[in-house]
């Protein structure tokens, strides 16, 4: 994202990518969500992070001839009375009440789903389809001469006083955004990452029709033509993108739970997220080396943080704006 914004500023640039398959992005369902967590909280940022995803997601479908951006209404099932009391305090406080639709009891649900406790409507969720994203937006870049097809290799770089060398070219900046290989990068590497490996199923149901985003304690995202993407898991030791057949009976354990029709497995993925301690993106430059920076950890999140902090970051390469404090780099500065 931080390439479209300097695009749009009419700013040269050149990303530098191998094009792994398998990433947490390309696999990702995309969802996004205005009230989230057990406590029904408004999403962080959700004021400003949303409405702009929703305007760079449809200006990129223009530019890319591309359907990225699905609003769907999202059925959130009560797991427990003392979730649904919390849901219920926080209407009461009017905190999120633009986002909610309606407040179910266990009955009149608008599709077929066990839900004995009831669930709660929300909208202005939905999902961005990450992978045709990146497959769309790749080709513009290949296309546009924007795009170095190889790994980055840290061996041809020398740094010269406040310049940087790389192959003959002496770019003002390198920005690295590398997901969970962040951790191997020799300036950015002792950085509080928590990096979760994620397993989601894709399943085909033609007895479920449902056009809602539904949530409980997993999520059901409709795709097309009664075919479902089931996530997600978590796991913190074994970071790789081999699913594993403990996950896999996770997820429909917990499905035929609340999916009372039968569905079939069709598809099984694997991916590592690149997420940090304290659930918040790091964006910014390096104390040392002040031409190398980095826009990492987003999380589950980064279908609405992507757009929001690419254009932070552009706005601060081009214009010198500050970056939000609660992301910026600065709160780590004894790590580095």
């Amino acid at each position: 994202m931080l390439s479209y914004f300097l695009w749009k500023k009419g700013k040269s640039f050149m990303v530098i990518d191998e094009g792994r398959e398998i990433t947490s992005s390309a696999i990702a369902a995309g969802m996004f969500n205005p009230v989230t967590g057990r406590r029904y909280n408004k999403t962080w940022l959700a004021e400003e992070v949303l409405p702009l995803a929703e305007e760079t997601y449809l200006a990129l479908e223009e530019i890319l001839s591309v359907k990225l951006y699905h609003p769907k209404k999202i059925l959130r099932i009560f797991p427990s009375e003392d979730e649904k009391k919390e849901a219920l305090l926080r209407l009461s406080s009017g905190q999120i009440n633009e986002y909610i639709i309606n407040v179910f009891d266990g009955e009149g649900l608008p599709v077929n789903i066990t839900a004995p406790l009831g669930a709660i409507e929300i909208k202005g969720g939905g999902n961005i389809d990450s992978g045709a994203f990146i497959s769309a937006y790749r080709k513009w870049l290949k296309n546009n001469e924007f795009l170095t097809e190889e790994k980055f290799n840290w061996e041809e770089v020398v740094f010269e006083n406040e310049r940087i060398n790389w192959r003959s070219n002496e770019p003002s900046k390198i920005i690295f955004c590398e997901g969970h290989y962040v951790q191997q990068n020799p300036l950015f590497g002792k950085l509080p990452f928590s990096p979760a490996k994620g397993e989601i199923l894709t399943i085909k149901s033609p007895g479920f029709k449902c056009e809602y985003l539904i949530n409980k304690g997993i999520y059901i995202l409709p795709v097309k033509d009664d075919i479902y993407k089931v996530g997600t898991t978590y796991e913190w030791d074994e970071l790789d993108e081999i699913p594993t057949e403990k996950a896999k009976e996770e997820l429909i354990a917990k499905l035929t739970k609340i999916l009372p029709v039968p569905f079939e497995v069709i598809g099984h993925q694997a991916a590592v997220r690149p997420a940090t301690y304290d659930r918040r993106p790091i964006i910014g430059m390096h104390p040392e080396y002040k031409n190398v920076g980095i826009l990492n950890g987003y999380g589950t999140k980064g279908v609405i943080l992507a757009p929001y902090f690419g254009n932070q970051f552009a706005d601060f390469l081009v214009e010198g704006k500050p970056f939000n404090k609660e992301a910026d780099i600065a709160r780590f500065k004894g790590k580095l």
